[in-house]
């Protein structure tokens, strides 16, 4: 047998064994939630961002068995935006949080673009209109709210969960909503746009939130060092080791 055909061979015995491990793979597996309670008493919304159910599967065949997301409840989303079928964070963030498809670099607004199969289009008057989230339901509801993130807080997603803005990167505003939401505990990083400065996200409204946080009674932790009644938090990434709580 010559080299191509060893290499077909070898490509057909692979591919016959993925077929039929992906059958075994069918069958039902009894995976049972360690809780069984029929009311939460409390709820927990992790969002792994990018991440696809192709992602997962991987994860599993790697480890060679379940995860440990897959003793918790949890789904998935159809990820297209109101006007692509690869949608971005922001609106992501934002149907994930509202139950709303939006728009490209849209957090927490209704779109101006439906173009999307299986949409209703949306009234010109309700453009942009901002759409309650689940942070925001609950504070309704007298519920304790919180979010912490591995990035900068004003970053679309957590940004989803608790401003409306129309654009993601408008951290000055996204930062101030958050900050006038009344969040219970925010661990994260994102300094930068909650003080006045020349940096890139610094605010140029000259507005002092570390001092709004402040008169609102919040604790400001920054390090691990922090008095032991205080929440220790290490480094946020993207080069952003501020924690507010």
């Amino acid at each position: 047998m010559g080299k191509m055909s060893k290499k077909v061979a070898g490509i057909t015995l692979a591919g016959a064994v993925a077929i039929s491990s992906l059958g075994i793979s069918t069958m039902k597996e009894d995976v049972q939630a360690k809780d069984k309670k029929k009311e939460p008493t409390n709820v927990i919304m992790m969002v792994m961002d990018g991440t696809s159910t192709g992602a997962t599967t991987l994860s599993r065949w790697y480890k060679g068995d379940n995860l440990a997301m897959d003793e918790m409840l949890s789904g998935g989303m159809r990820t297209y935006s109101a006007e692509s079928a690869i949608t971005d964070s922001a609106p992501a963030a934002t149907a994930l949080a509202t139950g709303n498809k939006s728009n490209d670099k849209f957090v927490g607004v209704l779109p101006t673009i439906v173009n999307s199969p299986g949409l209703d289009p949306v009234n010109p008057k309700n453009a942009h209109k901002p759409v309650a989230n689940v942070l925001e339901g609950a504070k309704q509801a007298g519920k304790a709210t919180g979010i912490i993130s591995t990035s900068e807080i004003q970053h679309a997603t957590p940004a989803g969960f608790s401003a409306h803005v129309t654009h993601r990167s408008n951290y000055g505003d996204i930062a101030e909503q958050q900050v006038y939401q009344g969040i219970d505990v925010v661990l994260g990083g994102g300094k930068e746009s909650l003080l006045p400065g020349k940096t890139k996200n610094a605010r140029i409204d000259g507005e002092n939130l570390l001092e709004v946080l402040d008169d609102d009674k919040y604790d400001f932790v920054e390090t691990r060092d922090e008095p032991p009644n205080r929440i220790k938090f290490g480094e946020a990434l993207h080069q952003a080791p501020w924690h507010m709580i």
